[in-house]
């Protein structure tokens, strides 16, 4: 008997860049350490049967520029579901961005699930939680 594929899932991510002013360094540690937590465990997740398309916004660019592209990519139909990242949900500094990116995801794609991480490296968590374990 042979084991089936993974379900493929695909999955638009909004985070704030790593080293970005006011990002969540404090709370997780230095911008390497969470950026090797996110990679490691996008490399789970992909094992698991996810693909991601990652937006990570950098608060020192154009944020309009950076929200037409979420927008974007919303429009294009191509994910299933939707995470916004705990460094756009925690830092105040980023509440209005994360007010626009829900409302977006709110008008463009109603029907689909949002995603929810509770700190760096727990993407793939995440996504069980809505998607299901692989054979579990």
């Amino acid at each position: 008997m042979t084991t089936p594929p993974p379900r493929h899932h695909r999955v638009l991510i909004a985070g704030l860049k790593f080293d970005a002013p006011g990002s969540t360094a404090q709370h997780f540690g230095p911008p390497a350490a969470i950026a090797k937590a996110v990679q490691d465990d996008l490399a789970v997740a992909e094992r698991a049967g996810f693909s991601h398309t990652d937006l990570l916004f950098d608060p020192d660019r154009n944020l309009e520029e950076q929200v037409g592209q979420f927008e974007a990519y919303l429009r294009s139909g191509k994910f299933d579901a939707v995470m916004i990242g705990v460094g756009v949900r925690l830092v105040p500094e980023h509440t209005l961005l994360f007010e626009r990116l829900v409302n977006l995801c709110r008008v463009i794609v109603p029907d689909i699930p949002w995603v929810f991480n509770t700190r760096p490296g727990t993407t793939t968590e995440a996504l069980y939680r809505v998607f299901g374990k692989p054979g579990g």
